[in-house]
């Protein structure tokens, strides 16, 4: 995970940061949109702490998120947020890629995804593990390869469909060659 952007702000005028969480939320998301828009990047998630004021926000792009891409976007969210007044004067701004091992959270994560190995775990608390193959709005389906267990030789493959509704967390797998 990249942590690419943090910004301390000490100085500066008197805020107007009695937007509940959902209203800044609803603020960057927008300003990130624009930003956003005509790329392939989009936001995966939106976190605040109120206690430290600190701000966390996470971004991706189907080609992957680099440093750079987090350093851009914090100077210019740093620059939404503080020219219309919707901070404290002392916050925290996070820009961060989603981590490598973070459940998705956002459509599009499973766009990108598309053909690798995932790690499903459903609602009822069932476990699958098994190549990405289709992704709708209303759910997915992996591909699950199936080893005879008298001749591991032999191997079948399945697929199964999820509902959105029905997933408690998908997760990439993370391996190392």
């Amino acid at each position: 995970m990249y942590i690419c952007g943090n910004f301390l702000r000490k100085e500066g005028k008197s805020p107007l940061f009695y937007l509940n969480f959902m209203q800044l939320t609803a603020q960057i998301q927008d300003f990130l949109d624009a930003k956003f828009a005509n790329t392939d990047c989009f936001v995966v998630g939106i976190d605040y702490y109120e206690p430290q004021s600190k701000i966390l926000v996470f971004i991706d792009c189907m080609q992957g998120v680099g440093i750079d891409t987090c350093v851009e976007v914090s100077r210019y969210l740093e620059n939404e947020l503080e020219s219309r007044g919707l901070v404290p004067e002392k916050y925290l701004l996070e820009i961060s890629s989603p981590g490598m091992e973070n459940p998705f959270r956002v459509y599009q994560q499973y766009e990108k995804n598309m053909g690798r190995v995932v790690k499903v775990q459903t609602n009822d608390g069932k476990n699958y593990e098994g190549t990405l193959q289709a992704v709708s709005p209303e759910g997915f389906s992996i591909e699950l390869i199936l080893t005879n267990k008298k001749n591991k030789d032999n191997q079948t493959t399945e697929t199964i469909a999820f509902s959105f509704d029905d997933i408690k967390s998908v997760h990439k797998k993370v391996t190392f060659k």
